[in-house]
């Protein structure tokens, strides 16, 4: 039997920052029984049930594997305590994003990527802008 607790948490902002930082936890606790049917005294030397036989309660952290679309732009008007004063301020664009590629909270590795304007290359003078791949993986 899985006993997983699922928690919200809103905030609510007086006004919009100059820059705005989101962050998505990816990982979820999971707490599971250590049931496994074997005998009673082999299940306690294992550490798998407590003192008066009760099975263990066994909690882990494991990584929300789902696919996550990002828009280019985001609103934070739905957030703001007044939001009728919400104006073009309220908009903000992406520009950076955070990758974790391990397996858990505690190994793997994160890579980078940052929108930069770049120069046009058809030497019109022009810029554009462009994702970069930032990686320190050695090997």
């Amino acid at each position: 039997m899985s006993l997983i607790t699922f928690l919200i948490n809103l905030t609510f902002l007086n006004k919009s920052p100059p820059l705005l930082l989101l962050s998505m936890k990816r990982f979820e606790l999971v707490e599971e029984r250590s049931d496994s049917g074997m005998a009673e005294q082999q299940a306690f030397l294992l550490g798998q049930v407590d003192k008066d036989g009760r099975p263990r309660i066994i909690r882990s952290q494991r990584k929300i594997k789902s696919k996550v679309t990002l828009d280019e732009s985001i609103t934070i008007q739905p957030y703001l305590v007044n939001a009728e004063s919400c104006d073009l301020s309220c908009t903000y664009m992406l520009r950076g994003v955070l990758h974790h590629t391990g397996t858990s909270p505690t190994s793997g590795h994160y890579v980078t990527y940052s929108k930069r304007m770049v120069d046009d290359d058809e030497g019109l003078g022009g810029s554009r802008e462009q994702w970069f791949e930032f990686d320190d993986k050695v090997g």
